[in-house]
C-alpha cells in the first residue's frame, strides 16, 4: 500500500518532516497514478479504488495531517 493512501503513514510522514525539520511550510500534493486502461468501460473496481486512493485520497489525508500546525501559526502554503 502506497504510504499516500494510508491516513496514519501521511499523518507519520508529517509528524517525521516537523520533527526533523521544525515545522513543514509548503506542501505540494504530487502524487498520483495513471492507469493505462482508464476508460469507463474499462477500468475495474480495484483500479477505480487504487486511482483514487492515489488522487485524491492520498491529497486529502496528506493535508489533513499538516493543516492543524499551519492554522495554529498562520502560515504555510499547500499546492494540490
Amino acid at each position: 500500500v502506497p504510504v499516500w493512501t494510508d491516513p496514519k503513514q501521511c499523518q507519520a510522514l508529517i509528524d517525521y518532516a516537523t520533527t526533523t525539520y521544525g515545522r513543514v511550510d509548503i506542501l505540494v500534493n504530487n502524487a498520483g497514478t495513471n492507469i493505462k486502461d482508464r476508460t469507463l468501460r474499462e477500468l475495474t473496481p480495484e483500479t477505480w479504488d487504487m486511482m483514487i486512493g492515489a488522487n485524491l485520497n492520498g491529497a486529502f489525508y496528506c493535508t489533513k495531517a499538516v493543516l492543524d500546525q499551519m492554522f495554529a501559526r498562520k502560515d504555510g502554503v499547500i499546492v494540490n
